[in-house]
């Protein structure tokens, strides 16, 4: 039987708040690690960290950007330390 995932990463062109409610309980059960896009749409940057959120509330969260516009922009998440 294969491992189960421990990491997961969405940049898919604006469906990454559906994708990221379609995989709930793959991502409570096994505590995955994420890196999701966040900028598609204006409110991408508000409810998809809020979902993480959440979905894992132990988690960490952490925003980035890869260029120096709001393009490229990634929310990622990660179990807090003192949890794992």
């Amino acid at each position: 039987m294969p491992e189960p995932s421990s990491f997961i990463k969405m940049d898919i062109e604006g469906g990454e708040y559906n994708a990221l409610l379609g995989a709930r309980a793959i991502i409570t059960e096994f505590k995955l690690k994420m890196a999701i896009s966040v900028y598609h749409y204006c409110d991408d940057l508000v409810r998809i960290p809020m979902q993480t959120r959440v979905m894992a509330p132990e988690h960490e969260l952490y925003l980035r950007h890869h260029a120096p516009v709001s393009v490229d922009t990634g929310v990622y998440a990660k179990q807090n330390n003192s949890n794992t």
